[in-house]
């Protein structure tokens, strides 16, 4: 038995691959282009906006600059009208210092201005020296004998001293 060669003939598959590759180019260069100006017109709305945050930047910032907190005081940061608020919130309304600097913190935040919060401890050197020009800067009213100060603020280590004061009028 001899054994006879078997041929299998196969069609042009390459012609068949060659075909369907360029349907699949075409189709990626529509897609390609799609996408080209897609990107194209995402890139002209971020320009746009980053445009429009510019403006609004300068717009608030024009806002804040024109409302004005009064002249700053010689060695102060703050300005006159804030002092006055932060002393008036304390002692006329009874709220601790770290209260008014919460008050203070949120009327500057509803007010949209950019300046910084004074802390409790500038408050509290705030009313003392208010204390300070209501005993020494003014005339004491006449009918006064003494005068009683009472101050918290002297400490010894980590304690308070409650300080008792008392002046002749005839020496203020």
């Amino acid at each position: 038995m001899s054994a006879t060669p078997v041929c299998i003939y196969t069609t042009n598959n390459w012609k068949d691959k060659l075909r369907v590759s360029k349907i699949e180019t075409k189709q990626l260069k529509k897609e390609n282009k799609r996408l080209h100006i897609r990107i194209a017109k995402g890139y002209q709305i971020q320009q746009n906006l980053k445009a429009e945050i510019v403006k609004l930047k300068e717009s608030s910032s024009n806002l804040t600059g024109s409302i004005s907190l009064g002249s700053k005081p010689k060695r102060h940061k703050y300005g006159l009208i804030l002092i006055f608020l932060a002393v008036h919130l304390q002692s006329l309304h009874g709220l601790s210092y770290r209260q008014t600097r919460e008050v203070l913190l949120r009327y500057i935040s509803l007010l949209g201005l950019k300046i910084s919060v004074p802390s409790a401890t500038s408050i509290r050197n705030w009313v003392q020296k208010l204390a300070y020009f209501r005993v020494y800067g003014q005339e004491v009213a006449p009918s006064a004998g003494r005068i009683l100060l009472v101050d918290e603020s002297a400490s010894i280590g980590q304690e308070k001293v409650l300080l008792l004061l008392s002046l002749d009028e005839e020496k203020v």
